[in-house]
């Protein structure tokens, strides 16, 4: 069969598919939110992948007396690990919803899942911060009772030890943990405004010659196009098992 066929394309975007625009602003947002969510969780990663690295030589009372104030230390946080773990969970969760929205940016058929997803990663992000705080909080206030389960020479030594490792780190050891900070808000604000921006600016569908002129077909194309065991729908042109009565893409009838 010879089918003269001629596609144009999006006004907006060299795509020619059915698909919908949110305003430039809005897309810059859902992309900033993920890229500095993703930054975040780099950079959190390589520094604790170059603090464990990190190889400092000292003589076995030093390291002994270290040990001692590390193992305090861990016994007064312990109680509160599971706000740690709900840290844990709140930025997977998060980060999972935020790639979601990204994927379904330009999607017609998503375009509820990509605003309840925003929604969602926006708030988890929220929460995950405040959760942080909480959890900085209690082990703060837990670590005030440290000088007075450790003596005050030993105390000194693991303070001495742990400045040498923050030197041996650089930039990895204390402003690495700032910038994730910081890489950690702007995303949550991303995200957020991202949530506030969701008014659709176009909606691109190929299927209507008549205001896209996106696909012509001759000849015969009134209804559908039979093409070995497929066709077109009518409605938005996915392609489609010849045996199919509704649209897969769109989910409209195509009998009657």
């Amino acid at each position: 069969m010879n089918n003269a066929t001629t596609i144009s394309y999006c006004k907006a975007c060299p795509r020619i598919n059915s698909h919908l625009h949110y305003s430039n602003i809005h897309d810059l947002f859902v992309k900033l939110g993920l890229i500095t969510f993703i930054l975040a969780e780099a950079v959190a990663f390589a520094s604790g992948f170059v603090q464990s690295w990190t190889h400092l030589y000292f003589d076995y009372g030093t390291i002994a007396s270290y040990n001692r104030v590390a193992d305090t230390i861990d016994r007064l946080i312990a109680p509160y690990q599971s706000v740690s773990n709900i840290v844990y969970i709140l930025d997977v969760v998060s980060l999972a919803l935020a790639i979601v929205a990204a994927v379904t940016l330009h999607s017609i058929s998503k375009r509820k899942l990509h605003r309840v997803t925003l929604s969602f990663a926006f708030g988890l992000s929220l929460l995950k911060i405040v959760t942080v705080y909480y959890y900085n909080s209690l082990t703060a206030q837990a670590l005030e009772a440290l000088p007075s389960l450790v003596d005050s020479a030993t105390l000194s030594t693991y303070r001495r030890v742990d400045l040498e490792f923050q030197a041996a780190y650089g930039f990895w050891g204390g402003s690495a943990h700032f910038l994730v900070g910081i890489l950690i808000l702007l995303s949550a604000a991303a995200l957020g405004a991202a949530s506030l921006t969701t008014k659709v600016v176009l909606v691109w569908n190929r299927t209507e010659p008549s205001q896209q002129e996106a696909l012509t077909i001759e000849p015969k194309s009134h209804t559908m196009i039979q093409c070995n065991e497929s066709k077109y729908c009518r409605y938005c042109g996915a392609r489609l098992p010849d045996i199919s009565k509704y649209c897969e893409e769109c989910g409209k009838n195509l009998v009657g």
